[in-house]
């Protein structure tokens, strides 16, 4: 219960709470031996709004943020080549200078004793194992940390391997700089035997949801697989587009497909009827289209020049992100992160951020926010200059006052509560338990209380020690606590009943803040002179 309230001098306990921060700062250099040296993240910073599902980087509705890994914050190199996701949640980043396994918090790269040692593709299966290609070793396998090596001797047409996939049989198909072989469930290897493709060099291959492979050729040429048998090639004139870079399969649309180009072009169509009739998305300014994948009904686009997301014919260019050169893959996590890989720049995260960012979302100037508060659905903002009052479909102007008055009595001429503090530096608000809201001022307003249009009013005039108020404090029998320049204030029904100031035994009446605690004393924190309690024996 709150003490009782006595006309006499209550004696006051003082602790002295002294708080010391200690910050190091350590610098490391040459001289340092055996420190472990912690990555840091460049974080690049949109603004954050509403949070969705999954990430939308066409929507101002949502924020993100990207973070750049490189080999200055913790990436063993600044290229990259593929990236992949294993089922525990790994994330493995194929490069020139090997295999490299992020955990989410420590990039490791794998020995290269296993003869991994420049790796240009990756992929997962449906047992989770990981298939690692390389750029001069052939291909490997890593299955529950054991590696198994392919390469010319096992049958394989090169040592360079550019794609892997699995088809819907479990076979595995291997896409080289000399055409595709096949590794069965068994983990025997044969060659695919089609002219057409045997000594050609593969630049990537992708599973369409009708299980064919479609592949494209280093010279252009598209072609389509099923059951190790090829069903299908177009070249340049059979298919009427110059420069094909990629292909991507439209899952929604078997027989569909993207085909990405050098020259800001993508072309949409049917594959096996020729290509005629196909449509044409220019997305210029972005060139040589590396890769191209389908989120959430849209497309995501790799280029040599940036990140671009087309959705309904409209283009949008992934702005104020750290990557833009040589953007080759995409790969959207179980979390629904977005990360890019690129030969030039290393590995960039996307993540959805975790705040809204009310200013940047409605357009708010900058200013200093001391508190916020909800209330009937709004977000009240307490400010430096004044109140700003939000709910879900913009800035709320105006916040009715039906009625508003001093608690003497004396009447005060405002309909609008954000008018009415207009200007005025407000340092903190509350909701009590009948849903009223407490504003603590700085100014002639001192302490308002504002509950469903009717505003009352608390100044000097009618007890309180100044008008510089810190803030309200509800205790548990309804009595209010009152922290400002003077001391701490206690009102009840309507009425400031005792003050406790200099002459009750506190040196520092710049009071900042002040709490109940369980047993009814009342806790007083001051500006430098430490923590005073006030209790009924004490």
């Amino acid at each position: 219960m709150f003490p009782k309230i006595s006309a006499h001098l209550k004696k006051i306990k003082i602790l002295v709470a002294i708080s010391i921060a200690a910050v190091m700062f350590l610098t490391v250099n040459s001289g340092f031996c055996g420190i472990k040296v912690m990555a840091y993240d460049k974080v690049f910073c949109n603004a954050s709004n509403e949070k969705n599902k999954t990430i939308d980087l066409t929507d101002k509705q949502q924020g993100y943020s990207a973070v750049l890994y490189d080999n200055t914050n913790g990436l063993p190199t600044s290229e990259a080549n593929a990236i992949a996701q294993t089922s525990e949640g790994f994330i493995w980043i194929g490069s020139y200078s090997g295999l490299i396994r992020y955990d989410g918090n420590t990039f490791e790269r794998i020995d290269s004793t296993f003869g991994i040692s420049s790796v240009v593709s990756l992929y997962v299966d449906r047992k989770n194992r990981l298939w690692i290609g390389t750029n001069d070793s052939g291909v490997a396998v890593m299955d529950n940390g054991k590696v198994t090596l392919f390469n010319k001797s096992d049958g394989l047409k090169s040592s360079s391997v550019r794609a892997i996939l699995e088809d819907g049989h479990s076979n595995i198909y291997v896409a080289t700089t000399h055409g595709i072989v096949i590794i069965d469930k068994n983990m025997k290897l044969q060659a695919v035997d089609e002219p057409q493709i045997n000594e050609e060099y593969i630049r990537s291959i992708m599973l369409g949801s009708d299980d064919v492979i479609y592949g494209i050729t280093l010279k252009g040429a598209v072609f389509t697989m099923k059951d190790g048998k090829l069903t299908g090639y177009f070249d340049n004139k059979k298919l009427g587009v110059e420069d094909v870079h990629s292909i991507l399969p439209d899952a929604d649309n078997p027989g569909y497909v993207y085909i990405g180009t050098k020259f800001s072009k993508i072309y949409y169509g049917e594959l096996q009827s020729g290509f005629k009739n196909s449509k044409v998305m220019d997305v210029s300014p972005l060139g040589y289209i590396n890769d191209m994948n389908n989120y959430d009904d849209k497309l995501w686009i790799c280029s040599d020049n940036g990140i671009g997301i087309l959705e309904k014919d409209e283009l949008t260019i992934v702005e104020n992100v750290p990557m833009n050169n040589s953007v080759d893959h995409l790969l959207r996590d179980y979390q629904g992160n977005m990360w890019f890989v690129s030969t030039r720049q290393g590995v960039m995260k996307i993540v959805s951020n975790q705040f809204t960012d009310i200013f940047d979302k409605y357009d708010i100037p900058a200013t200093v926010v001391n508190s916020t508060c909800m209330c009937d659905d709004i977000l009240f903002i307490g400010t430096d200059n004044g109140l700003i009052a939000v709910d879900n479909s913009g800035i709320v102007e105006n916040v009715p006052v039906t009625s508003a008055a001093d608690i003497s009595g004396e009447v005060i001429e405002t309909d609008n509560l954000v008018e009415f503090l207009k200007g005025k530096r407000i340092r903190s608000i509350i909701r009590d338990r009948k849903n009223r809201l407490w504003f603590s001022t700085f100014g002639a307003n001192a302490l308002v209380r504002y509950e469903k249009g009717k505003l009352t009013r608390f100044s000097t005039d009618d007890g309180l020690p100044s008008d510089r108020i810190r803030t309200v404090f509800e205790c548990a029998d309804g009595t209010f606590l009152v922290a400002c320049t003077g001391g701490v204030c206690v009102i009840k029904d309507d009425a400031i009943r005792e003050v406790y100031d200099e002459s009750s035994g506190i040196s520092n009446v710049e009071v900042l803040t002040v709490t109940e605690n369980e047993n009814g004393d009342i806790i007083v924190g001051t500006d430098g002179d430490g923590i005073y309690i006030i209790n009924d024996a004490k």
